[in-house]
């Protein structure tokens, strides 16, 4: 495996991020006619231990294996 397929995840973790971050700010300009300028802003990509789907996932096993009983 070379070196580009090693960082492929990791910049597609971070590219979803940054685009559902960027999703509001966009949205802001557009329907409220705000601009921020680009240096006012800092982010800071810190990929999770875990998926909303793999918790929610964990819970509804939870919730199925109670109401068996």
């Amino acid at each position: 495996m070379d070196a580009c397929q090693k960082a492929y995840p990791r910049i597609t973790d971070s590219w979803y991020g940054l685009s559902a971050a960027s999703a509001p700010f966009m949205h802001a300009e557009a329907k409220l006619s705000t601009y921020s300028s680009a240096t006012s802003l800092c982010m800071r990509y810190v990929q999770a231990e875990s998926t909303l789907l793999s918790r929610l996932r964990d819970r509804q096993f939870v919730t199925n294996e109670n109401t068996m009983l």
